[in-house]
C-alpha cells in the first residue's frame, strides 16, 4: 500500500529467513486478509502451504540438498507465524491432513487467548492505527469476522466484585453482531 513503506516488518524477516534456508525458494510468505475468518484463512493457507511443498520438493535446490546432505526424508513445512497468523497455523491443525506434512511451528506475539483490543476497537474505534477514523473503524469491525477470532476468551469483563468472560450481550451491547461470534 502506497505511504505505508517501512510499517511492515514481514519483507526484512522474509528476507533474513530466505538468507538462512538451504534456498531462497524454499520460503514463501502468505498474505492474507486479517478481517476474514481466521477459518477462511486457514483453509486457504493449507492449500497455499501444499502448492508450495509440491513445488519446493520438485526444485533442483531440494534434490541437491538431498544429495549433499544424504537426507533420506524429503522437505516439510517449518511455519513461522507472528500475531494473527499464528491463529491460522492453529486452525490449519484441524483441518484433516492439513498438517500431515508440517515440520515445526514457530509463533511470536500470538494472542492464542484472544485480545482485550478487539473489543476496545468494536466499542470505539480506539486501538487502531492513529490515523484511521475512530467512528468509521468501528463502523468496519463490526463487520470483520477477523476480529471477532480475536477477541478474548479470558475473564476480561469486570464485574463488580470479580472479572468473568465476555458473553454475546456484552458483545452486542458493543455495537457487535452476534451472528458474528462463533466461540462464545
Amino acid at each position: 500500500m502506497p505511504d505505508l513503506g517501512g510499517i511492515e516488518p514481514y519483507s526484512q524477516m522474509v528476507g533474513d529467513l530466505r538468507k538462512y534456508a538451504v534456498h531462497p525458494h524454499a520460503v514463501v510468505p502468505f498474505a492474507y486478509d486479517w478481517r476474514l475468518s481466521v477459518r477462511y484463512n486457514a483453509n486457504l493457507l493449507a492449500d497455499a502451504a501444499h502448492r508450495h511443498l509440491e513445488r519446493w520438493r520438485s526444485h533442483q535446490a531440494h534434490a541437491q540438498h538431498m544429495r549433499d546432505t544424504g537426507e533420506d526424508r524429503p522437505a516439510q513445512l517449518l511455519f513461522v507465524a507472528h500475531s494473527m497468523g499464528g491463529l491460522l497455523v492453529r486452525e490449519l491443525f484441524r483441518i484433516p491432513g492439513a498438517a500431515d506434512d508440517v515440520r515445526a511451528v514457530l509463533t511470536a506475539g500470538t494472542p492464542f487467548l484472544g485480545s482485550v483490543k478487539s473489543a476496545v476497537v468494536l466499542a470505539s474505534g480506539k486501538a487502531g492505527a492513529p490515523w484511521l477514523p475512530k467512528k468509521a473503524l468501528r463502523e468496519a469491525s463490526r463487520t470483520m469476522p477477523g476480529l471477532y477470532d480475536l477477541l478474548p476468551s479470558y475473564r476480561c469483563v469486570w464485574d463488580g466484585d470479580d472479572t468473568r468472560r465476555l458473553t454475546v450481550s456484552d458483545l452486542t451491547a458493543l455495537g457487535g453482531d452476534a451472528d458474528l461470534v462463533i466461540w462464545l
